[in-house]
């Protein structure tokens, strides 16, 4: 996998655009039956400010290639929060895209990386447009890539810790069932299973206001998944903040619909 750091968080965060249409349907990537290789490359350039860690499976592209690829879509991205967030000033947190292309330059799969913003509309909206950016061809193999991005919170919203989180939930989950039929998971070479972590923030009377998610593991589920689990976790009755606005963090087999902490 290969991480590209804060160098492009300042433009994400600045500026405004826009972004061809997505193309659809990128639950699976092809199976690979070759071992993973890994290499450590390590970027730091002063002048820049900038911090690109980088780790290459199979194939390696240029970090300024991403760079290009994302220059005309970074503003389209960063208008996908601040266009939408509105007087959610508790709303803040990472995102992190990640990419998989194929050894010939074909995407073939995006996913919401380990992050912990929780807005499901302002992710999928990232998603679309991170579909629609054409990348070059790795050199050596297919490769993958993740581009994490910052969003600072004008307000604060209380974290609860890992058991809190799932106490407060309870057996509310069990609605998730529901949709276990939209997931569409396709076969995962790396043998994970695919986990999600659903992020809630809760405000006063214990009403749900805002839900987002993470892949922390496997390929990514179908949009309508998340589309499904975040209807149901907007109607979940949670214990009352007292005054403030809390963040909750779960995590959920999007195969089984099984709960476990994040």
């Amino acid at each position: 996998m290969q991480r590209l750091g804060v160098l492009l968080l300042g433009t994400l965060v600045a500026c405004g655009g826009s972004s061809a249409k997505p193309p659809t349907n990128y639950a699976e990537r092809p199976p690979d039956a070759r071992p993973a290789t890994r290499q450590i490359i390590e970027h730091n350039d002063e002048d820049e400010n900038t911090d690109i860690q980088l780790t290459s499976s199979h194939g390696k592209m240029d970090p300024a290639d991403i760079e290009k690829a994302m220059a005309s879509h970074t503003t389209a991205i960063s208008e996908c929060y601040t266009e939408q967030v509105g007087t959610r000033k508790w709303l803040g947190g990472e995102v992190l895209l990640h990419w998989w292309i194929d050894a010939n330059g074909k995407l073939t799969s995006v996913a919401l990386g380990d992050g912990d913003l929780g807005a499901w509309p302002i992710e999928k909206c990232m998603l679309e447009i991170a579909r629609s950016i054409a990348f070059p061809k790795p050199k050596g193999g297919k490769a993958e890539f993740t581009v994490p991005m910052q969003f600072s919170a004008k307000g604060r919203a209380v974290a609860w810790d890992a058991d809190r989180s799932l106490a407060a939930v309870g057996g509310q989950t069990k609605k998730l069932d529901e949709c276990r039929k939209f997931a569409q998971l396709g076969s995962n070479p790396d043998g994970d299973a695919t986990t999600i972590a659903i992020t809630v923030y809760v405000g006063p009377g214990g009403k749900a206001q805002s839900v987002g998610f993470a892949t922390t593991a496997g390929l990514p589920p179908a949009d309508p998944w998340f589309d499904c689990v975040e209807k149901i976790a907007l109607g979940w009755r949670l214990p009352d903040p007292r005054g403030q606005y809390a963040k909750l963090a779960i995590a959920v087999d999007a195969a089984t619909s099984k709960i476990s902490t994040r």
